[in-house]
């Protein structure tokens, strides 16, 4: 595309789906047989006529004739049914003439006087008899009428007359007509600009006109969501625009199309000057108002796009009465709006505001800023003591005195610190060093030093997320001179350590913090723990959490040593992590509750890094409900500090990720779609977060986004990203090449995973494992096993699965179940398969993690049908079906739908029937003469200690038989009471008489 500057190419229709199918409904055909009409409103520039030109187009590629016309804005009175004869002149002008004569014969008496002779083929005609005008008005409706529907020629027509405001009355007669007429092959849209310049609307006049019986519909038409607009000016300036872009020129233009196009096309800055265009059409409607109000828009376009009533009072020279009337003029102009709860006044367009601001001259402008700043001082109560605080700096500032200005910024941000409000805090401290070499040597004495001033701010840079802005601190704080103490050296270095990170320099992270520890007195407990919890930190960060562990350790010794609790809190942070790659879960929890429930001080961002930390835990220990409540709790405390984009994309992410292991699948959706429109601003948040989405769409069965979105990250993902991100990005890629039956590039990349992969991350590991043995299951399936290198392979990746299930000394549900389903995937064709699948169901079911549960019961109908257990293969796969159908898992319900097909079993349903959507019909309680009455004692004892939990091993220790036998029974006993798993088993036997 081209065509920066100068008109703006042609574009797509971008966003308006809701309005557009609003109004093509509307101007359907109707069942009372009146002519449909639509009123389409909305401020000027808002795309009234883009999704006029839309609807006509659409229109027409469902057979529609279509007349288009334009209403114009004329210095004096326009043309009687000008926008209707023009677009009718222009139909007629392209037939031949013989085709003319044949649409007017017998209404040339009625139209000569609309159109020019040499389109009505005749002289101008009077009528012989005087006649009364509104008859003869109604003569010349129905002439329009009947030409309209010959040139519609049995089609349905639609009308579109465009800027309605301005048409003349008699096209406001017809209009009123078409909406009275019965005439439904007849539809009409108008669009009608709303804001308050003609006063009260034509749509209002013309529904009160018609009455309640009408066909009269109106769609009001607002501003463009933040990612729309930014769709719509990368199509019309040719090139895309980021979302921080994108964002900005939401804020600026409130979503109107138009004012984004102007701002882009004048040199593609969403931030910088208006362009003259812009300006001269925002300042023309200024220039329509009287003085009075001109000037009291100067002032208010100072103050802000909001103010005060009281303020403006105070500010303004006019008389009370003179103020109100001013103020009801802008408004009725559509300039200003009031926000009557907040008795404030405010522009409707932040750009009239910049208009009127930039109009300003340089001695007007500052006169009225040091005016604003002499009465919020001398009136504290017209604001909050925050707000009030922020704005005399800024109008301090902006008239030119610097020491006032100086003092008020650094008042705001202490402020804003106490109120949580981290990132407004930063920004009143870079304005603050902006201003300081402009104050006088003794306000800057009285305030402090230059030095502290950029302490302050880098360290409010760090607890708002901006890291580059701390690098950049940081060497001007080296430049200025060396650290007063090693206590400050250290601290700067924490801040120089976690930014690096924060930024994707690991290797400048890890020197950083070594060269703390290097740095920290041996003999200094405090100055110890603090050195070392930033090199856990790092090790933690880089997945080196089994070496970090030893470091943490270390670390935790002097943290307690010198009662320095933000350490201990971060170190214990660092050591659950290590426990959790090391396989001691249990041990993992215990020091991450302890790191969660240590509250100290320090840092800006350890009230967000801490719960972060804690969740991430819990994720990894599959405690998915618990990490849900984790995530809740920082929320409006991150958003208060404008960590948003920062700590708070970090919990959705972990939220996301907890939603799409429970099969809440709808909810996973709502959080990438809120986010949408702010994603995350560090680069590994963004990859980490487009894994985890990547991962929902295979569950959702949407492979070719799944596709997209790996393929993109396998571009993007850098050899310093996490082991989370790397997990997640091999987990959805190779789901997705199974589900899509592609085993040859799902094998190859089965054959790259190891036990020592992912060492930090221990479930990526096994999931890992159970895909690849998975992979290689379905590869030697359709080998027919005749693969002696498919064989072997699963071979290894069994032993993997052993060594890893040797080393973990503290399993969780979840990794037992993972576990389970690697050594069932290695059994795939063999005998005891059923038993493996249906121990991996179980152990999936009590995880709580439905897909993996579904999958798993689909592996065991499979295997029971190798056993010819039809009744109990049947269970199986419906419990499947209906797990899949509750979260929304199409891939599981095709898999459960296959099997049973290849067995010719038809009683699980099809498409066209009635899905299940919970789990299988309850069974009847056990009894003396039911199901449980068919067990032997043998089977009836075995069956007890199922229900105490126990495994198989369990079972045959107690029973003294072997671990096989132990399992016969258990297989023997879910047959006869057609249980699908173990739980249910349980369950059955807890609900019988007696057993309560």
């Amino acid at each position: 595309m081209s065509g920066v500057r100068g008109r703006p190419i042609q574009t797509r229709m971008v966003g308006r789906r809701t309005e557009l199918v609003r109004i093509e409904a509307a101007l359907a055909p109707t069942r009372s047989g009146r002519t449909a009409l639509v009123v389409l409103e909305g401020e000027p520039g808002i795309g009234k006529s883009r999704l006029a030109d839309e609807v006509a187009r659409r229109a027409k590629r469902r057979g529609f004739a279509v007349l288009q016309g334009v209403a114009l804005h004329l210095v004096g009175p326009a043309a009687p049914l000008a926008p209707v004869t023009t677009a009718l002149a222009d139909r007629l002008r392209a037939l031949d003439s013989l085709e003319r004569v044949r649409l007017l014969r017998g209404l040339r008496r009625e139209l000569s006087g609309l159109f020019p002779a040499a389109i009505v083929g005749a002289s101008r005609m009077s009528p012989s008899l005087p006649e009364h005008e509104g008859l003869r008005q109604h003569r010349i409706f129905m002439a329009l009428l009947s030409l309209v529907s010959r040139l519609a020629a049995g089609r349905h027509l639609l009308l579109v007359v465009e800027d309605v405001q301005w048409v003349d009355s008699s096209t406001a007669d017809l209009l009123r007509f078409l909406a009275r007429v019965r005439e439904p092959s007849i539809a009409a849209l108008l669009t009608v600009r709303s804001d308050g310049t003609t006063g009260d609307t034509f749509a209002t006049r013309l529904v009160s006109d018609v009455g309640s019986s009408s066909e009269v519909r109106r769609v009001e038409l607002g501003p463009l969501p933040v990612r729309e607009l930014g769709q719509l000016v990368s199509d019309l300036i040719g090139m895309p625009i980021d979302d921080d872009h994108a964002r900005t020129l939401h804020r600026r233009t409130d979503g109107n199309p138009y004012f984004a196009q102007e701002l882009m096309l004048a040199g593609l800055s969403p931030d910088g000057p208006l362009p003259p265009s812009l300006q001269d059409v925002l300042l023309s409607r200024l220039a329509s108002q009287p003085q009075s109000v001109q000037e009291l828009l100067r002032v208010m376009a100072v103050v802000g796009r909001e103010v005060d009533d009281r303020l403006l009072a105070e500010l303004s020279d006019l008389p009370e009465r003179d103020l109100e009337l001013a103020l009801r003029s802008a408004m009725v102009s559509g300039i200003l709006a009031q926000n009557r709860s907040a008795s404030k006044y405010r522009f409707r367009h932040a750009l009239m505001r910049e208009a009127i601001d930039a109009d300003l001259l340089p001695a007007e402008s500052r006169r009225i800023h040091s005016r604003v700043a002499e009465v919020l001082v001398a009136r504290p109560g017209f604001v909050g003591a925050v707000e009030r605080s922020a704005m005399l700096a800024h109008h301090w500032q902006a008239a030119g005195e610097w020491d006032h200005a100086l003092a008020e910024r650094l008042a705001a941000a202490d402020r804003a610190l106490e109120m949580g409000a981290t990132a407004d805090a930063y920004a009143q401290l870079a304005a603050a060093v902006s201003v300081w070499d402009r104050a006088s040597r003794a306000m800057q004495r009285r305030l402090g030093d230059r030095r502290g001033l950029y302490l302050r701010l880098v360290t409010t840079a760090h607890g708002s997320g901006r890291f580059a802005e701390v690098i950049a601190g940081l060497d001007e704080l080296e430049r200025i001179g060396p650290p007063a103490s090693v206590d400050e050296e250290l601290r700067l270095l924490g801040l120089r350590c976690n930014a690096s990170w924060a930024l994707g320099d690991n290797d400048a992270a890890l020197a950083v913090a070594q060269r703390a520890v290097a740095r920290a007195p041996a003999n200094d407990a405090r100055s110890r723990a603090m050195a070392l919890h930033f090199l856990a930190g790092v090790y933690m960060v880089t997945d080196r959490a089994v070496e970090g562990l030893r470091i943490a350790k270390e670390g935790l010794r002097h943290a307690l040593a010198s009662g320095e609790r933000t350490a201990e809190r971060y170190l214990r942070g660092v050591m659950a992590l290590g426990l959790q790659a090391a396989g001691r879960s249990t041990d993992a929890l215990r020091e991450s509750n302890r790191a969660y429930g240590i509250s100290a001080g320090g840092d800006l961002i350890e009230p967000y890094a801490t719960p972060i930390n804690h969740a991430t835990l819990l994720a990894l220990c599959g405690r998915y409900e618990q990490v849900l409540t984790v995530t809740a709790r920082p929320r409006q405390e991150i958003q208060r500090a404008g960590l948003t984009e920062t700590y708070g994309a970090a919990l959705d992410n972990l939220e996301l990720y907890a939603l799409i292991r429970l099969g809440r699948h709808a909810d996973a959706n709502g959080i990438l779609d809120r986010t949408r429109d702010a994603p995350p601003k560090m680069s590994s948040l963004v990859r980490e977060r487009v894994a985890f989405e990547a991962l929902l769409r295979v569950r959702e069965g949407r492979l070719a986004e799944a596709a997209t979105l790996t393929t993109w990250l396998r571009v993007e993902a850098m050899a310093q990203d996490q082991n989370w991100v790397w997990g997640a990005l091999r987990l959805a890629e190779l789901e997705q090449l199974l589900f899509n039956g592609e085993l040859t590039a799902a094998t190859d990349r089965a054959a790259q995973i190891d036990g020592s992969q992912l060492a930090s991350v221990m479930p990526f590991r096994l999931r890992l494992l159970c895909l690849a043995q998975r992979a290689v299951s379905d590869a030697l399936t359709a080998s027919r096993g005749r693969s002696e290198k498919l064989a072997a392979e699963r071979a290894r990746l069994s032993g993997e699965t052993r060594a890893i299930k040797t080393s973990i000394t503290q399993s969780t549900v979840e990794w037992e179940a993972l576990i389970l389903e690697a050594e069932a995937e290695a059994l795939r064709a063999q005998a005891e398969a059923a038993d493996a699948w249906r121990r991996a169901a179980d152990a999936w079911m009590a995880a709580g993690v439905p897909f993996e549960t579904a999958y798993a019961s689909c592996r065991l109908g499979e295997a029971l049908l190798a056993r010819r257990d039809r009744a109990g293969a049947l269970s199986a796969l419906q419990a499947a079906r209906a797990t899949a159908t509750r979260i929304g898992a199409p891939l599981i319900e095709a898999m459960a739908r296959g099997i049973a097909n290849r067995a010719g079993i038809t009683e699980l349903g099809d498409d066209a029937g009635e899905r299940p959507t919970a789990a299988p019909p309850a069974r009847a309680p056990l009894s003396a003469h039911g199901a449980l009455s068919g067990l032997s004692v043998r089977e009836r004892e075995v069956l007890a200690l199922v229900a105490e939990g126990l495994t198989n091993r369990q079972i045959a220790e107690r029973l003294f038989i072997s671990e096989k036998t132990s399992g016969t029974h258990v297989s023997n006993i879910l047959g006869k009471l057609g249980a699908v798993s173990r739980a249910q088993a349980a369950a059955m036997l807890a609900s019988a008489p007696g057993n309560g």
